[in-house]
């Protein structure tokens, strides 16, 4: 406990940190009713998700795995109107599908 007192004590000489001696907001309506409806809909969405996924999952492992070894590359399909657009914004991104394209 001296250690909280001596930081509140710190924070309550500073005018500087005069937002940290405020409390915490109060939450939102529109945020609560989020929180709420993330705690109903969430657990029933896992328990129907979750035993397809464990199908799912195994599954496509195999199928990945068969498809690596047929030793097929996959095409791709970014050509330069893609590139144009996505250069601005993602440089390096780019330079990769540049390399996979022409190399």
């Amino acid at each position: 406990m001296q250690i909280r007192a001596a930081v509140q004590e710190y924070v309550g000489g500073r005018e500087d940190l005069a937002w940290a001696r405020a409390g915490p907001s109060s939450s939102t309506l529109g945020w609560r009713i989020r929180q709420a409806a993330h705690l109903v809909g969430v657990p029933p969405a896992a328990m129907v998700l979750l035993p397809r996924l464990v199908i799912a999952l195994p599954t496509w492992v195999v199928l990945l795995r068969l498809h690596e070894r047929r030793g097929v590359p996959t095409p791709v399909f970014a050509g330069t109107p893609v590139l144009y657009f996505l250069a601005p914004r993602h440089p390096r991104l780019c330079d990769m599908i540049r390399q996979g394209l022409y190399a």
